[in-house]
């Protein structure tokens, strides 16, 4: 496997195209050969999409990169990419200035987006609202999906 990504940088003879997982495809290998990267699923972690990524784009690369997410319309994936998204920006500052419980909803809300894509959280009834930002209701769900 080992001569496989070498072979990538050595010029005409390399591959023209190479297909690697993304936790393959992030860790120990350099395929500054590369200019092109089509991501083709979502991980929960945006860091490891980063850095598999990073093995295209990084000290060495002569080329301009071009990295392409593909996503298809009204699937999971698309939902996963708007909680990943998401989750995200509030990595980026927004969620130290929450409360918990603040926290908790935001959670809450964006597992019930994920799961329930035809209704948004805010035109639920109140009682149902309220079960959602609710401690208890995490606690269960955590332990019905451990």
């Amino acid at each position: 496997e080992l001569q496989i990504f070498q072979s990538a940088n050595i010029g005409a003879h390399s591959p023209r195209i190479m297909l690697l997982s993304l936790k393959a495809g992030g860790v120990g290998i350099d395929l500054t050969a590369a200019r092109f990267v089509f991501l083709m699923d979502q991980w929960w972690n945006p860091a490891i999409d980063m850095q598999a990524i990073d093995r295209v784009h990084r000290i060495g690369q002569k080329s301009t990169v071009l990295v392409r997410r593909m996503t298809m319309k009204n699937t999971i994936e698309e939902r996963i990419s708007e909680l990943v998204a998401n989750k995200a920006i509030m990595v980026l500052g927004s969620a130290e200035r929450l409360s918990e419980k603040d926290q908790r909803k935001a959670r809450m809300s964006a597992l019930f987006k994920l799961l329930n894509y035809n209704q948004d959280p805010k035109e639920m009834k109140e009682e149902e609202q309220d079960l959602l930002e609710s401690e208890e209701f995490e606690r269960k769900f955590n332990q019905q999906m451990s």
